[in-house]
């Protein structure tokens, strides 16, 4: 196995990960990930600068490493950067706009973010952690008459029929 003597660019990893010297790329990129669900922050961030570093080419652990930054040290333009070179390389893996989109709600970005769920969608409209946090962050679908407001009885009727004649995208 590579030798990894740090975060690329960045101090060096501490010398905590006694007992993963058998992990893969793919086994570092799995533990930090659910490190990150559990709120462990700085931990998954060493397990995901290691997959990087032990395969920096895969934009899974590109984009996920970047999702670390932003999560463990609010390291804005960097993480940006790397979730952005994932999708060029990776365009049609809604995973990597969903890390985009994560990456965007670190620092308060709705706009961005959004956007980038959309996309993801785009990409797979069954994509169910896009759809969920779609619902989370409570997206409204835009008034069927648009010239009306929002709380018009026709609006509000059409909008219904609309929601009632096909199914939700999110």
């Amino acid at each position: 196995m590579t030798r990894v003597t740090g975060i690329p660019g960045r101090d060096p990893i501490s010398c905590r990960m006694v007992g993963y010297e058998d992990y893969t790329a793919y086994d570092h990129h799995r533990h930090g990930m659910e490190l990150l669900e559990l709120g462990q922050e700085r931990d998954a961030l060493e397990h995901l600068a290691r997959a990087h570093l032990l395969e920096a080419a895969n934009p899974q652990f590109q984009s996920a490493y970047g999702l670390g930054l932003a999560r463990a040290r609010r390291e804005r333009e960097h993480a940006l950067k790397l979730a952005r070179q994932a999708l060029r390389t990776q365009f049609y893996d809604p995973q990597l706009f969903v890390n985009l989109a994560q990456i965007h709600l670190c620092f308060d970005e709705r706009g961005g973010a959004v956007r980038a769920l959309r996309r993801a969608l785009a990409v797979d409209s069954d994509f169910e952690r896009a759809r969920h946090m779609i619902r989370q962050l409570g997206l409204r679908k835009r008034p069927v008459l648009p010239i009306l407001g929002r709380d018009n009885p026709i609006n509000r009727w059409l909008g219904l029929a609309r929601a009632r004649l096909r199914p939700a995208t999110a």
